[in-house]
């Protein structure tokens, strides 16, 4: 899910049995200010059925996760 089109990118995450969807109320304010991704973590919201959360993968998996947005390379290389 995705908002706003001026600004820094913001990556929005969700906690344990949440998805992407929790932060869309939040969307309209931060997108005045951001440009927003919220994402769904492996196993959670809209992901792949059989995509599965691992704890120590974590940060690789958000990493695969964001690599597929245009506005989240630009956070990861600053």
């Amino acid at each position: 899910m995705q908002a706003g089109v001026d600004g820094p990118p913001l990556v929005l995450l969700h906690g344990l049995a949440g998805s992407g969807t929790w932060w869309k109320r939040n969307l309209p304010a931060l997108s005045r200010a951001f440009r927003v991704t919220a994402i769904d973590l492996p196993g959670f919201g809209s992901s792949h059925p059989s995509a599965r959360l691992i704890l120590d993968e974590v940060p690789a998996q958000v990493d695969a996760l964001l690599g597929e947005s245009a506005d989240a390379q630009e956070l990861l290389t600053r």
